[in-house]
């Protein structure tokens, strides 16, 4: 795992400093503490700091391949690269190192942009091409590892997050008032826009090759940068039947558990107390003899799963460590973790995640987590809630109007835990609203009407209901949504630039990886 950054002048007889992309670089320290690496490429310079974790001793980046013609920097973990070491070494390849990195080279100069969908892990990479004087940028399908970009005095600059950029003498951040809405919709600014005006994300599951031809890139333009997307989600197959599927699921997550180990240094378990962790940890520890599991434990008990993850930890016979977050201790993490971000952020789990990673860090440097099966294995009670509305809106208007929605109001407030007046009230706002707006409202905090009466108090800032076209571009039913359809859009969104974003912050910040088992090709 690492920090990337790098630039390319759009006139290549500039060239571009090695030092600046160094500088990039550094401000992404927290993210590789192990190394650090810069060089020159002519017009293009890749700046890379390093958290060791796969071939120690020679994986060091920026990285050229043995013939000088390709350059990379790498962001992540490729878990079947072992498998593809042999195929390319079967077609003639050889390598010098033992690292994922170099095995990415190698399937770009065989396979081209064919090779992205070929790699099983979390990642954001960007390649130069000496030879045609091309940069090529990609990241992982499901949007683990972050991928910046923007143009900036006729040049490219990239980069983990966006603070890089500051290193930049020409860059400037301004706000971006369309990312801004985003924020009110969605709590979090979605790919491929960011709260500053000109920077952008790239997509998960999207690649771009920029060559020369694009040198007239207009900073404003998110589409002026050639994004294709390389994968998509495979279509439904035919149901196997319970055993059938039962038996395939443990084969493949265990197979997916198993690659997610592999390391060259100590892997631990993030362990919540819920099935998801529970899984994934109970897995591990038929692979490995010994496995560290961590927990945070609350003092408010509607949050608290700490018990449920102490009575996993002895069944499995795991090394268990539990760490209690106090309300005091929680105010001064706030404050502590602005710094990790750089975009507004509101998912409040931000919190326990960055302190449960500072705990881990002081064992370990890799863990496994749950990500990724609430969102492929409707873990969400939002995928119940759109069942309940179908009952809900067979209810006639004047009486959902009249008496339950004023009834719902009248609920006194709870600051428990998904507590029933939280759901209820929730549930109401979002259910006039066509899918999937209505998702939306039940998963943020402003509806349209919201951010239309904030915003009409600032002239200047005139509300767009556009904002809602992603969700609407890729998800329009007329109907009441299936279950596929739900989860496809928590994928998309709320996973992509909600939940991996958080992990991805929260680990990095602290200089710990966090590794998915359900986000594995296979399973996905």
């Amino acid at each position: 795992m690492c920090g990337i950054a790098g630039i390319v002048h759009f006139d290549h007889s500039r060239r571009a400093s090695a030092e600046v992309a160094a500088n990039m670089a550094a401000r992404l320290k927290h993210r590789g503490p192990d190394g650090e690496g810069a060089l020159s490429l002519g017009p293009a310079a890749f700046g890379h700091r390093r958290l060791a974790i796969i071939d120690l001793a020679t994986g060091a980046q920026p990285m050229t391949d043995a013939e000088g013609r390709y350059s990379i920097v790498f962001n992540g973990e490729i878990y079947n690269y072992r498998q593809l070491r042999h195929t390319l070494e079967a077609l003639g390849y050889t390598h010098r190192t033992t690292s994922d990195t170099e095995i990415i080279l190698s399937a770009w100069a065989e396979w081209g942009t064919d090779c992205f969908a070929k790699l099983n892990g979390m990642f954001a990479f960007a390649i130069w091409d000496k030879q045609t004087r091309t940069l090529t940028g990609a990241r992982d399908p499901a949007g683990q590892k972050p991928f910046y970009w923007t143009v900036c005095d006729d040049t490219l600059l990239f980069a983990s997050e966006p603070k890089a950029f500051l290193e930049y003498p020409a860059f400037r951040p301004v706000l971006d008032l369309r990312g801004l809405q985003d924020y009110l919709a969605y709590e979090y600014v979605p790919a491929p826009r960011t709260i500053f005006r000109g920077v952008y994300k790239l997509p998960a599951a999207h690649f771009f090759t920029w060559s020369p031809q694009h040198s007239r890139l207009k900073p404003d333009t998110p589409g002026a940068l050639p994004v294709q997307p390389y994968w998509v989600i495979p279509k439904e197959q035919p149901y196997p039947g319970a055993a059938n599927a039962k038996n395939r699921l443990r084969e493949s997550l265990s197979a997916s558990v198993e690659r997610h180990l592999v390391s060259d240094v100590p892997v631990g378990i993030f362990l919540s107390g819920g099935m998801d962790s529970a899984a994934i940890a109970a897995l591990a520890c038929e692979h490995r003899s010994s496995i560290d599991t961590f927990t945070i434990g609350f003092t408010d008990r509607s949050f608290d799963e700490s018990t449920y993850a102490e009575i996993v930890a002895k069944r499995l016979g795991t090394n268990h460590h539990l760490r209690t977050l106090e309300a005091e201790e929680a105010m001064q993490l706030v404050r502590e973790i602005e710094r990790l971000s750089d975009e507004p952020f509101g998912d409040a789990s931000l919190v326990p995640t960055y302190l449960l990673s500072k705990f881990a860090r002081e064992y370990l440097k890799v863990v496994l987590g749950g990500d990724g099966a609430d969102e492929t294995w409707a873990g969400y009670p939002t995928c119940h809630a759109h069942r309940h509305l179908r009952r809900y809106l067979r209810i006639p208007r004047i009486l959902r109007d009249s008496v339950i929605k004023k009834a719902i109001e009248r609920l006194p407030v709870s600051h428990r835990n998904f507590s029933l007046d939280f759901k209820a009230k929730r549930f109401v706002r979002g259910a006039d609203s066509p899918f999937p707006i209505s998702h939306q409202i039940w998963m943020g905090s402003f509806t349209p009407a919201d951010q239309a009466e904030l915003l009409k108090r600032r002239p200047q800032w005139r509300f767009d209901d556009s904002l809602w076209n992603p969700v609407l571009e890729r998800h329009s039913e007329t109907t009441q949504p299936s279950l596929r359809s739900v989860l496809e859009l928590d994928f998309h969104f709320y996973l992509a630039n909600d939940i991996l974003f958080k992990t991805d912050r929260a680990g990095m910040s602290t200089s710990l990886e966090i590794r998915a088992p359900f986000l594995d090709l296979e399973l996905m």
